[in-house]
């Protein structure tokens, strides 16, 4: 595989309206390791007057130890997105796909052609946010990525972005759509119980 040292541990590829999501991963991750996402000021400024599409392509070729994929239809069709995919395929074409996770962002992707369907692939609007990060940690850590000992700031940036990760769950358990998403898994739960309690029984009713 591309040759030590590795300049980041992970790097996310992500479609632009999908920066708030890969800006959390980032920034739970960043305070044990070395991440990399395009949208960051000392990242900006290294890509002042370079080809962007050639030093993503480094990035994700050669550059990162690992690769999360933020993926919804659409990825790797256009943009700095497309660079990005074509730098993995080469990179596989050579060594495989062990480097690369794929997370979903949307219930019933149309992954992409060409990733192995053997890979498992993680998916983030069932499982959320915090696991999302354990699952990249671990990856990072099975690459041969150790994390280090976090700064002041990258701790308090954790710490940020998990409060507002809570206010985030809070408001939407409270809003409209919690209370009718709330319903939906309460009337799924009662006519699975209804099933249960049918097949073992075959006399327990539940009352609406």
């Amino acid at each position: 595989m591309p040759s030590e040292p590795f300049k980041y541990d992970i790097a996310f590829s992500f479609v632009g309206s999908d920066e708030p999501i890969a800006r959390q991963l980032n920034d739970l991750l960043a305070s044990n390791f070395r991440t990399f996402i395009y949208s960051d000021a000392d990242k900006q400024a290294g890509l002042v007057g370079t080809d962007g599409e050639d030093k993503f392509g480094q990035v994700f070729q050669n550059e990162a130890r690992t690769v999360a994929i933020l993926y919804r239809n659409g990825w790797g069709s256009g943009g700095f997105t497309a660079s990005e995919a074509t730098a993995m395929r080469n990179r596989a074409y050579a060594y495989g796909w062990d480097f690369a996770t794929l997370v979903a962002l949307e219930s019933s992707p149309s992954l992409p052609t060409w990733f192995p369907r053997n890979r498992i692939w993680f998916d983030l609007e069932r499982f959320g946010i915090e696991a999302a990060t354990g699952i990249l940690a671990a990856r990072i850590r099975e690459a041969g990525g150790e994390p280090t000992e976090p700064t002041v700031e990258a701790t308090a940036l954790r710490t940020q972005a998990a409060i507002e990760a809570e206010g985030r769950r809070i408001g939407f358990l409270t809003s409209q759509d919690g209370i009718n998403a709330m319903s939906e898994e309460f009337a799924a739960l009662k006519v699975a119980l209804q099933a249960a309690a049918g097949q073992s029984l075959g006399l327990v009713k539940f009352e609406s």
